[in-house]
């Protein structure tokens, strides 16, 4: 659900259907290849770019593969967990975590039990936020 606070920012409200979250990986943290110029005869270069293509395929794609390998492993641990929690939650054993977000801030966190009782919740931090009373501690207050 999403939510304006009275200054017309925009919040988010929502449940989360498995107790964790899908880590968010940036793709500015990858740094690119130094340039190395130079004049050099034509075997120094084929040593070279063996070498280069060699410890490419050991950095880059070696990794890559791995990396690769464990998101499609955790999605797919994530796919076969999902019936159990949705039939846990909907028979009320498990609680519904509801989470507020602003921007791509967590605020808050809670856990509810029921699916109505979740849902009355966060009408319930809607209403909170419509109204000005939930902050995101993070933002430097206005004067």
């Amino acid at each position: 659900m999403h939510v304006d606070d009275p200054s017309g920012a925009a919040w988010r409200i929502k449940r989360r259907w498995l107790p964790w979250r899908l880590r968010r990986r940036d793709p500015s943290d990858f740094t690119d290849a130094p340039d190395v110029g130079g004049g050099a005869d034509a075997d120094d270069l084929l040593i070279g770019l063996a070498i280069f293509v060699g410890v490419l395929v050991l950095l880059v794609v070696v990794p890559f593969v791995a990396v690769l390998a464990v998101l499609v492993a955790e999605l797919f641990l994530l796919l076969l967990l999902l019936p159990l929690f949705v039939v846990l939650r909907a028979a009320t054993v498990a609680r519904w975590p509801i989470e507020v977000w602003h921007g791509d801030r967590l605020v808050r966190a809670e856990a509810v039990r029921g699916w109505g009782s979740s849902h009355r919740r966060m009408d319930a931090l809607a209403d909170h936020v419509r109204l000005g009373r939930l902050r995101d501690p993070g933002e430097s207050p206005a004067v």
